[in-house]
């Protein structure tokens, strides 16, 4: 063999070795050539419907994403994310791991069985009850864990157990943490020069990691801080907090790939039924999506139509009703005290 030979085959593995030094590590045509073709064809995929024609414009579901969500105590947030992810499940088959800190199992099950029927498990047909219950579990694993271990529930004992229910059962499409200060802090194996500023930040970014890994989607629910509850509004009412009111600060809004805030006016009966969503952030709006107007949120109302219970925009649209209600539906009121309740008829208790 010639020495230019030698010299040459030496170049090869020279370029071979500074190659997979950079593989994993650098972004390349082929991995990029779909998405930018997709683009110049104006083909990229969007982002699955709500069901809501006007929630569509502003939110949709994206897997590998992760979404904050913050709102003030006692205003419907888990109510409301339970109810979003349960469309997911009805439209589109999402699975669902689900992480609820502060209600049981049995509860969230039975609430989902409700969604989905438009109406208190009470005054179901046994079979639709039954049938509706398999859909629940089907689509919807809980994670509760035994009260009598001594394990202390992390963000990253969570993701082992997701990751564990995922290589049992196959693929899930999301996970919930709800709410995300029901965890908690794990700073054995922090740096002691770092603060839990940068731990919550770690845990946010393990979370995106965990996401593009599972392909899924990450729903975390925060609440906000006591300062926002003291921005009220003319009449007196707390306004809707911000991203910075998260507790922890801005870092939630800052790891996310899309933001929202649930509000409701508990004190006003007026309104008390109707949950605003409020937009904050869309990383991607390539995909669909994008911020809600400031001062005009998604408005969803819990109403009954059609002996549905659910919640209907302002056009009078239902996820999970099979008839559309009359457009800007009125709501209707609540029986008095001392009247007789006839679910059917009536509006039924809000479940906030």
């Amino acid at each position: 063999m010639q020495f230019e030979d030698l010299k040459a085959i030496s170049d090869d593995l020279s370029d071979f070795e500074s190659v997979s030094k950079l593989k994993g590590y650098v972004s390349t045509r082929e991995k990029e050539k779909e998405r930018i073709q997709q683009a110049k064809d104006g083909t990229i995929p969007q982002g699955l419907s709500t069901g809501y024609n006007i929630l569509d414009m502003y939110f949709r579901f994206k897997r590998g994403n992760l979404v904050i969500i913050n709102g003030h105590a006692n205003v419907g947030k888990s109510f409301m994310v339970w109810y979003l992810a349960v469309i997911s499940a009805k439209l589109h088959k999402w699975k669902w791991i689900f992480f609820c800190g502060e209600n049981q199992s049995a509860d969230i099950r039975r609430q989902i069985v409700e969604f989905l029927g438009g109406s208190l498990a009470r005054y179901m047909d046994e079979n639709l009850f039954n049938k509706l219950l398999e859909f629940a579990y089907e689509y919807f694993e809980i994670i509760e864990l035994d009260e009598s271990k001594d394990e202390i529930e992390t963000a990253d004992m969570i993701r082992k157990i997701s990751e564990d229910i995922i290589e049992e059962k196959g693929s899930f499409d999301g996970l919930l943490v709800d709410p995300y200060n029901s965890l908690e802090i794990d700073i054995s194996n922090l740096d002691r020069r770092l603060s839990t500023h940068d731990y919550h930040y770690r845990v946010l970014t393990k979370f995106r990691k965990f996401n593009k890994k599972h392909n899924i989607t990450t729903w975390i629910n925060m609440h906000a801080v006591t300062e926002s509850l003291r921005r009220i509004d003319k009449d007196g009412y707390p306004l809707p907090p911000k991203e910075s009111d998260t507790e922890g600060g801005g870092k939630s809004a800052n790891r996310s790939d899309e933001f929202m805030t649930f509000h409701r006016y508990v004190q006003d009966s007026s309104r008390s039924s109707t949950t605003e969503i409020h937009v904050r952030k869309v990383k991607d709006t390539y995909t669909g999506g994008k911020p809600s107007d400031l001062n005009n949120p998604i408005k969803l109302t819990w109403h009954c139509h059609n002996k549905f219970h659910g919640f209907y925009d302002e056009n009078g649209e239902c996820a999970l009703a099979d008839k559309k209600a009359p457009e800007n539906i009125q709501i209707q009121k609540f029986p008095d005290a001392n009247g007789v309740k006839d679910f059917d008829n009536e509006i039924q208790d809000l479940p906030f």
